[in-house]
């Protein structure tokens, strides 16, 4: 039996653990002697009786010496610490979903690129995902090409409309783009582009192939997921790590 001497009364000896030779004593109701020599079987208790109050906490520091109370708000400091790490981990991967299923739920964004005169160029493209990289293709001699060619800055927004003011969802990237010169890579583009699409009634003609587009993979740098479903106008922002 493993009991936590909480501390003695008469001498306000540091928590201790009463160790498994004590176990007889503890049992006959003897409890732990301190190093005043003093019982202190009413102020230990059994782990098995569950966890300390709030009011006992503050109690156990309050009965401490100096150096043993300095020692016991470390580790509360560092426990506090971890625990807000915790949440903080929890609240990124909810963000995290939120950002997936709404890159998941759509298929059309606005990409806006950056002209040789400094003039923002909005268009709307097909995209696909893996994970938080999306990518798009535009033709060899488009004007988007050449703005990244020149300026690799994107800004995107990915959103739909909504019935109910208070069901308004989105998101909006800043990223950078760069060309995709893999041919694997390329392909596996193509082929998925497809896919985010139902079955067709009207097929289209053949996909084109690498070399007649240009393909783009967009790496997210800063992304802001607006939810009103969390208050009117509500955003998210996150930083994405390289």
């Amino acid at each position: 039996m493993d009991c936590r001497v909480i501390g003695c009364r008469n001498c306000r000896w540091r928590l201790g653990y009463l160790c498994h030779a004590r176990e007889r004593a503890h049992d006959a109701g003897l409890g732990w002697i301190c190093s005043a020599g003093a019982h202190c079987c009413r102020d230990y208790q059994c782990r098995s009786a569950g966890t300390t109050s709030v009011s006992g906490l503050f109690n156990q520091i309050a009965r401490r010496s100096p150096l043993a109370k300095l020692r016991l708000i470390f580790k509360l400091g560092v426990l506090v610490s971890r625990l807000s790490k915790l949440v903080e981990t929890m609240v990124d991967q909810e963000i995290r979903r939120k950002i997936l299923t709404l890159l998941d739920q759509h298929r059309i964004m606005t990409v806006a690129t950056l002209r040789p005169d400094g003039w923002p160029q909005a268009t709307t493209v097909g995209y696909v995902n893996e994970g938080l990289t999306l990518y798009f293709l535009c033709g060899l001699d488009s004007q988007k090409a050449a703005n990244l060619a020149r300026d690799s800055r994107v800004s995107l927004t990915i959103d739909h409309d909504a019935s109910q003011i208070m069901d308004i969802a989105g998101l909006s990237m800043a990223a950078r783009a760069q060309a995709v010169t893999d041919a694997a890579e390329a392909n596996r583009v193509l082929a998925l582009l497809p896919q985010k699409y139902p079955q067709q009634v009207s097929p289209p003609g053949p996909m084109p192939t690498a070399d007649q587009v240009r393909i783009f993979r967009l790496t997210p740098v800063v992304i802001s997921v607006l939810d009103y479903s969390k208050g009117f106008g509500h955003t998210d922002l996150v930083t994405v790590s390289s």
